[in-house]
C-alpha cells in the first residue's frame, strides 16, 4: 500500500547529510574537492517496505579546484537538488542499519563555470552505502560512502564536457 498522503506531505527534513572527498578522475596536473550539504526527507513507497524515494535539497557545494600548471585555484559555490531512489533495513534486531541509494539531480554553480572548462548548469549523481544507529532519543546518526559525479553531458553545444567523480565520505543525521 502507498504511503498516506500525510506521510507524502511530511516536509519540512528531517535529515542532513555533509559529504567531502577528493576527486579520483580529474584532468592530469589538476585536482579538485567536495564539500555538499543537503537536507531530505523519505517518503515510503509501500508501507511494509524499506523502500523509499529520498529528494535532497543542496543549498551549498563548494568545489575546489587547482591547477598546478599555473597554480590557479578557483572555489566555485554551487546548489542542487538530487531524488534518489533508497532502501532502508535493519540489522537484526539491533540499533544498527544500513541505507542503499541511488539518485540523480540538477546543479547550478553561483560563480563560475564547474568544472572551470565545463558549464554552470551540471547534473549531480550519486550512489551510496550508509551504517547508521539508532540513538536512545530516536535520533539516528550515519556514517557511508557516496560516489558523486558532476557533469554537463556535453548537452551545451561548443562546451567542453570535463566532469568530474567522487570518492567521498558521508555523514548524517536524522532528527524523526
Amino acid at each position: 500500500m502507498l504511503g498516506t498522503a500525510s506521510t507524502a506531505l511530511a516536509w519540512p527534513p528531517d535529515r542532513l547529510t555533509v559529504t567531502g572527498g577528493p576527486a579520483y578522475d580529474y584532468k592530469p596536473s589538476q585536482d579538485a574537492t567536495l564539500l555538499a550539504v543537503a537536507f531530505g526527507h523519505d517518503y515510503p513507497i509501500l508501507k511494509s517496505s524499506g523502500l523509499v524515494l529520498a529528494p535532497e535539497v543542496y543549498p551549498l557545494i563548494l568545489l575546489h579546484q587547482r591547477d598546478y600548471r599555473d597554480g590557479r585555484k578557483r572555489l566555485n559555490p554551487a546548489i542542487a537538488g538530487a531524488l534518489a531512489l533508497a532502501y532502508r533495513g535493519r540489522i537484526g534486531g539491533t540499533a544498527m542499519g544500513y541505507r542503499v541509494e541511488a539518485g540523480s539531480g540538477l546543479s547550478w554553480a553561483l560563480a563560475h563555470s564547474a568544472p572551470s572548462s565545463g558549464s554552470r548548469f551540471n547534473f549531480y549523481d550519486q550512489f551510496g552505502l550508509h551504517l547508521s544507529l539508532r540513538l536512545e532519543n530516536g535520533r539516528t546518526v550515519s556514517l557511508g560512502y557516496r560516489w558523486v559525479h558532476i557533469s554537463n553531458l556535453a548537452i551545451f553545444e561548443g562546451r567542453d564536457n570535463p566532469g568530474f567523480g567522487f570518492n567521498t565520505l558521508s555523514l548524517g543525521y536524522e532528527w524523526r
